[in-house]
């Protein structure tokens, strides 16, 4: 529901997008479907394409461009949005990854594949552990977990047992607190969870906003969603209110955008609101029996 990824193109349906103000910018056909789970990044974004009879891995898949021309054929079994020029994509089973041109830069051959930050990606290798590699597919870090973070500022959050940890590309823990949850570091934050509640560390491991949220995500353009009594709001870097808790559903900043839904006495309004938490666009008021929006449900 939220708008992702670094293009003014806004994500809104499953089938199509829509521009910033509410016009229809590009929509899905036959031979190109989209999905929820991937957004415009670098100016492509994934599409599905079923070239002859449709079911479970009869579908191949390329990328468009914001005008909806396609610049890479359809031709992997799975693909995810690029980061850093490269994209991982699957290939009979296998993961590896691709260069915009389409190219295979680093060979199919890992179980499973993340996006690359700051120069390095996680990735599945034998026996459900992680790795991290380099952009020339070199691995410079294996670690003995399924849960591992991506670095930022030579950071990443690790599952050890039943515990998260935060280590440095050697692998040594750098705080010495550890928390239930954890996860990677964005506008020099990370959400971590103590107790049951969520709160905020910042690189040196202090923690900047005590944990007290049922619910968080990560900060994104200076502001992050909380959730409080049930409802969501967003908070600033000091864990101040700047829009109150109100919603049943929301989304991260993108843009100066966020994609919310909004409960008012059994009636949905679902849209876009600015950082002063005012509607930009939204679908007027819909009654709770045929809302479709994915999230909220009728108290």
């Amino acid at each position: 529901m939220a708008p992702r990824g670094e293009d003014s193109t806004i994500r809104n349906l499953p089938q199509a997008f829509i521009n910033k103000k509410g016009e229809l910018a590009i929509k899905s056909n036959e031979n190109m479907m989209f999905t929820p789970y991937h957004a415009f990044s670098e100016g492509l974004i994934p599409f599905t394409c079923y070239p002859g009879e449709r079911g479970p891995f009869k579908h191949k898949m390329g990328y468009v461009d914001r005008k909806g021309s396609v610049v890479i054929e359809a031709q992997f079994d799975d693909a995810r949005s690029f980061s850093e020029g490269f994209a991982p994509v699957n290939v009979k089973g296998k993961w590896g990854y691709i260069d915009k041109s389409g190219k295979v830069v680093i060979q199919p051959e890992y179980e499973d594949a993340g996006l690359f930050v700051n120069g390095t990606a996680v990735v599945s290798i034998e026996g459900g552990k992680k790795a991290y590699i380099d952009k020339n597919g070199k691995v410079i870090l294996k670690v003995e977990t399924g849960h591992a973070g991506h670095f930022v500022g030579g950071i990443a959050y690790l599952r050890q047992g039943h515990k998260y940890v935060f280590i440095d590309k050697k692998g040594k823990k750098v705080f010495p607190e550890e928390f239930e949850m954890a996860s990677n570091f964005r506008d020099s934050l990370a959400r971590v969870r103590k107790d049951g509640k969520w709160g905020f560390v910042d690189t040196t491991g202090k923690v900047v906003i005590a944990p007290r949220f049922e619910d968080a995500a990560s900060f994104s353009e200076g502001l992050a969603r909380v959730k409080t009594d049930g409802r969501w709001g967003y908070v600033d870097k000091t864990g101040k209110f700047v829009i109150e808790p109100q919603f049943e559903g929301a989304g991260d900043f993108q843009h100066g955008l966020a994609g919310v839904t909004l409960n008012q006495e059994d009636k949905y309004v679902s849209g876009y609101i600015n950082k002063t938490g005012k509607f930009v666009w939204n679908t007027g008021l819909v009654d709770a029996e045929v809302q479709e929006v994915p999230g909220p449900k009728k108290r």
